[in-house]
């Protein structure tokens, strides 16, 4: 199947993905927004949806913001299937981005939320709820939380350690001031730690070199050079980057970007993903941005390449090669939130691309599939897109988790319209129906391990077949992140795993055993054979 595909690669993929008959879709999803407790709520969904397990029952959640007329919602997953929504930051705000993680050190998974102070009149720091010993989420003051000190149009929060103290830190993504002199935009908090009195208290760092950044639509954060401090790319006008160092301090290497990267753009979303399975992460950036006016901006999807390990230049510490050429990505409209994952479980990551349709239309989704070459195939008949008829909204991100732990990752997508007195916007979720004999593995990841969180932490697979590359956390970002802690993997036709590596931001390494595939394993019940400071993997595996 795969080698009749390669031979379609000249074909346009937007021909390709709507035509009928010269190829069967190798995906299928199904709507069951309603059928699992979705509610029908038709508001201004700002963001994509945020994804977590936040009170660690075994079972992800899903974090979705509303605009202003409606409170966030937070659907709890259960063992049924199906979820139970609950409302949070009830009182009336301009809600923006939301990301995930256990910010106070309780195991639990905490929300912050960016303010938009209301088109930048009323500018406000970000707001936390957070999740208690007993699963309970409970909102805390902007002084307890440690929030204050800076004013912000706040657009998107991302949770980071920046200080390879194990601890989750805060960058806020922001607009610029009104007030044309203030040139600091964008804010970083510190995170004061559990012990001894920190309780996850922020604090805000005066300056880390990336505050007066001019990007301001959305980010993705990586660590390109494996050097343990996260490195972000701030998207819109072009891309910008900063690279993460020592001291809590930020460096703009933009100018080792690629050339056509960094001067293109407009940008709506970013997904880093190992498209070939050689070990390091490589980066999609998706084109085009619509945000709440009717203005659209097309723009085409930009695919790079990471050859890090093949370094020639010490001032940019890092090396990306564009392959966008020959990847067979789009090269117009727009797509807002991409995510990514192994959609058929055949060893590859695929992707998602949410579109934005031409005025009022919504228009079906893509989903490109990972030919195993470097490159894609899109189509659009594969059941993941609610009703479009009638439908003014546009997305504005998704994320792919498996909800019912079955192996298949389904995909949740978030829409919005707001124009004048009117206000729209849908909660969908699409279940994965495919059904192709490949075998897969879900890794349940502890939130931290020996104190150290595993937000960014990289989880490698090992079969005999080859090994297998994640990130834990988002799942691709834009203004909104995740901690998806439950990590699947495709493995094809490998029906055991050897061993499986967890190395930490920071560098500590976690080498357990082997196991079946075709199920979900906690890592920690693994049998360990080494934890280690190196960076390096281990010299042999034991299967079980």
């Amino acid at each position: 199947m795969r080698a009749v595909l390669l031979l379609l690669l000249l074909v346009p993929v937007t021909q390709l993905a709507r035509s009928q008959g010269h190829l069967d879709c190798p995906f299928g999803f199904q709507d069951v927004s309603e059928h699992v407790g979705i509610v029908f709520n038709p508001q201004d969904k700002t963001t994509g949806p945020t994804v977590g397990d936040l009170n660690q029952d075994g079972y992800l959640d899903i974090v979705q913001c509303n605009h202003v007329r409606f409170p966030m919602e937070v659907y709890y997953g259960s063992e049924k299937g199906s979820f139970t929504r609950q409302r949070a930051f009830k009182t009336k705000m301009d809600r923006h981005g939301t990301a995930t993680g256990d910010v106070d050190g309780n195991g639990k998974l905490d929300i912050v939320l960016a303010i938009g102070g209301d088109n930048g009149i009323k500018p406000l720091p970000p707001r936390e709820v957070r999740t208690s010993s007993d699963g309970e989420l409970h909102e805390i003051s902007i002084e307890e939380a440690g929030l204050g000190g800076r004013m912000l149009r706040g657009v998107a929060p991302r949770l980071l350690d920046i200080d390879r103290d194990g601890d989750l830190d805060l960058f806020v993504l922001s607009r610029p001031s009104l007030d044309l002199s203030n040139v600091i935009r964008h804010a970083v908090y510190e995170n004061l730690g559990t012990e001894p009195n920190g309780n996850g208290t922020y604090q805000l760092i005066n300056y880390t070199g990336i505050e007066k950044s001019v990007g301001q639509a959305g980010f993705l954060v990586t660590d390109v050079d494996s050097d343990g401090y996260p490195d972000i790319f701030i998207l819109s006008p072009g891309v910008r980057f900063y690279r993460g160092r020592p001291k809590r301090k930020f460096v703009d290497k933009t100018s080792c970007l690629p050339l056509g990267l960094r001067s293109s753009g407009p940008y709506g979303g970013a997904v880093q993903l190992d498209i070939d399975n050689d070990g390091d992460m490589d980066i999609l950036f998706s084109g085009g941005l619509r945000l709440k006016t009717k203005l659209l901006k097309s723009g085409r999807d930009v695919l790079l390449e990471n050859l890090s390990e093949n370094v020639t230049d010490a001032n940019c510490g890092f090396r990306y090669a564009d392959v966008t050429e020959t990847a067979n990505l789009r090269t117009d409209g727009i797509r807002h939130g991409i995510t990514a994952a192994d959609f058929n479980n055949d060893g590859f990551i695929d992707i998602f691309m949410p579109e934005v349709g031409p005025g009022g239309a919504r228009i079906n989704d893509t989903i490109m599939l990972n030919l195993g070459n470097k490159s894609f195939l899109g189509f659009t008949d594969h059941g993941a897109n609610g009703p479009l008829e009638g439908d003014i909204t546009y997305p504005t991100g998704a994320q792919a988790f498996d909800y019912d732990r079955d192996g298949l990752v389904d995909i949740v997508v978030a829409t919005r319209y707001n124009q004048g007195n009117q206000s729209q916007g849908y909660l969908r979720l699409f279940k994965n129906t495919v059904e192709n004999g490949n075998n897969y593995l879900i890794v349940q990841v502890p939130v931290s391990i020996d104190g150290k969180t595993t937000m960014d932490a990289l989880l490698t697979v090992r079969t005999g077949g080859g090994s297998f590359h994640r990130v834990v956390g988002s799942v691709g970002e834009f203004r909104t992140q995740s901690f998806i802690d439950q990590v699947h993997f495709g493995l094809g036709n490998n029906s055991v795993v050897l061993s499986i590596d967890l190395k930490l931001m920071e560098g500590t390494l976690y080498a357990f055993g082997g196991c079946a595939a075709n199920q979900m394993i906690p890592l920690l019940s693994l049998a360990m054979i080494a934890p280690s400071p190196s960076v390096s993997p281990p010299s042999s595996c034991s299967p079980l």
